[in-house]
Parts: C-alpha cells; structure tokens; sequence
C-alpha cells in the first residue's frame, strides 16, 4: 500500500463528514461523532473502513447519506 492511500481516502470523507455536522473527538482524529434528535452517532473512520454506532435507524440513515456521495 503506498503510503499516501490513507490520506488520500481519509481527506475527503474528513471533509464530507463535518459537513454533515460530525465533529472531531481530540483524542482520536479518526472518531467523529454528533447528536441526532438526543441520541450519539459515532463513526470511526480507519484506512478505508468505517464502524458506526448509533441507534440502528441512525445506521440505515447515515448509510443512505455516504452511499449517496460516493
């Protein structure tokens, strides 16, 4: 793997998730998170993989909304 691949995969999903209100935890700059309607989402972006956790219908939704802009 060359080793511009992880910054090249993690600038533009950086960018698209602050726009979509995320924020990022100090501690870790690959753990983004953001209140929906009083309940925590959190995505943890690693190389070219995503783990969420969140209430499940957040789940489907935040799915629906990174499918829909790559």
């Amino acid at each position: 793997m060359l080793k511009q691949t992880p910054h090249a995969w993690h600038s533009p999903i950086d960018g698209y998730l602050m726009s979509l209100g995320f924020k990022k935890r100090n501690v870790d700059s690959n753990l983004y998170f953001k209140v929906v309607d009083g309940d925590p989402l959190m995505v943890l972006s690693y190389v070219d993989d995503f783990r969420m956790t969140m209430a499940e219908v957040l789940i489907f939704q935040c799915k629906r909304e990174l499918v829909s802009e790559f």
